[in-house]
């Protein structure tokens, strides 16, 4: 959350003419509501099920660019999925870079608290250091968003997907 996918995707497929499957905007147009609202309602895990089985469905076609959530590498099934279907790149950013970029957007189901900045930051913190191995071990490229604007990103990312392409 917050390092940059969803703008970067979108510019990596304006570059390179791709498509692009935002895995965000499926789950909310699958159910008619926003991300916080599944949250809110039905809680973490049953977004966590709808989001592994689009992922599924939408990990079909070539020439396309997948943006998913960051909690997408906790189940297992989605990491298999994602090392098989392609290139896999981690944008990552520091906790505070994210705190910063996410801090005034509401949709935000696991940050959105009335606590201080140096909470939600640890908390991010937290949710990072969680899923780092999980990252690590799904990537085929990390790339640290902190100092690059999207388009620096989408750069870096077209360099390193035509080197291992």
């Amino acid at each position: 959350m917050g390092s940059g996918k969803t703008t970067v995707a979108e510019k990596v497929c304006s570059l390179n003419g791709f498509s692009l499957v935002d895995l965000d905007e499926r789950i909310e147009a699958k159910e008619s509501r926003k991300i916080s609202e599944i949250f809110a309602s039905d809680g973490e895990e049953y977004f966590r099920t709808i989001e592994s089985k689009l992922l599924k469905d939408n990990l079909v076609y070539e020439k396309q660019v997948v943006s998913t959530g960051g909690g997408i590498v906790l189940q297992e099934e989605n990491r298999e999925l994602l090392k098989e279907s392609g290139t896999v790149f981690w944008l990552y950013a520091t906790a505070t870079t994210i705190f910063e970029r996410i801090k005034d957007d509401k949709n935000r189901p696991l940050i959105n608290t009335n606590k201080s900045k140096e909470e939600i930051i640890q908390k991010i913190e937290s949710m990072m250091s969680a899923r780092f191995e999980l990252y690590k071990d799904t990537a085929d490229v990390i790339i640290n968003t902190d100092r690059l604007s999207p388009e620096e990103c989408a750069d870096e990312i077209l360099k390193e997907y035509k080197l291992l392409t």
